[in-house]
């Protein structure tokens, strides 16, 4: 893997520029501003059962034109003060694809999030005709490494070159949660390039 510094442009690949990188920055923060104030809305309980009932939350958006998924398996958890690993997914789809295998994929995978409260919130967000953006929020590192090993991410990860030109794929911190009111402190970025015979990979560290 191609391994890139803080600064370092490839003009070749123009979807790692350090300016995507910004604005992806930007649309994750969005995203979780309206996360923090959907958290808001939500009922609060003492009960201890109904506490950790997930939430699997679906509207449009009029002013972004966004169709929103926010799933979140412990709405207790997710108002508690800790710090949490923030990961951003940005693909740039292909037009001429069938988007649904690799929806309903993802549709299967989240289903069962409940069970291990990890990812600790799923936010998926489609823009029709641009694309797929996802922030998910875990507890820790771990925990974020061990979500990869499901088979059925393993199955979308084969399945992205057929659906995706690139994707770029951030990791981050949250300092002190949802609720903390702090911004995403990214740690680095992916690349992968599809556009070829064979594909592109890169990693930015950014601290």
């Amino acid at each position: 893997m191609i391994k890139l510094d803080a600064t370092t442009e490839v003009p070749s690949r123009p979807f790692t520029a350090l300016r995507s990188t910004d604005d992806d920055l930007q649309v994750m923060e969005q995203m979780l501003d309206r996360l923090r104030r959907h958290i808001e809305e939500l009922p609060r309980t003492t009960d201890d059962a109904e506490r950790v009932t997930s939430r699997d939350d679906r509207f449009t958006d009029p002013s972004d034109r966004g169709i929103h998924r926010i799933v979140i398996t412990d709405p207790g958890r997710v108002r508690e003060r800790h710090d949490l690993i923030v990961v951003g997914f940005f693909g740039q789809a292909r037009a001429d694809v069938d988007h649904e295998p690799i929806v309903d994929l993802e549709s299967a995978l989240i289903s069962d999030m409940a069970a291990d409260a990890n990812p600790l919130v799923y936010y998926n967000v489609h823009w029709p005709g641009v694309g797929w953006g996802n922030l998910v929020l875990f507890t820790d590192m771990d925990a974020k490494n061990g979500w990869g090993d499901d088979p059925r991410h393993a199955e979308a990860v084969e399945r992205s070159p057929a659906h995706y030109h690139s994707i770029r794929l951030h990791v981050g911190d949250l300092p002190g949660g949802v609720v903390s009111r702090q911004a995403i402190e990214l740690r680095r970025t992916r690349y992968f390039d599809f556009s070829g015979a064979d594909p592109w990979t890169a990693v930015r560290e950014i601290r």
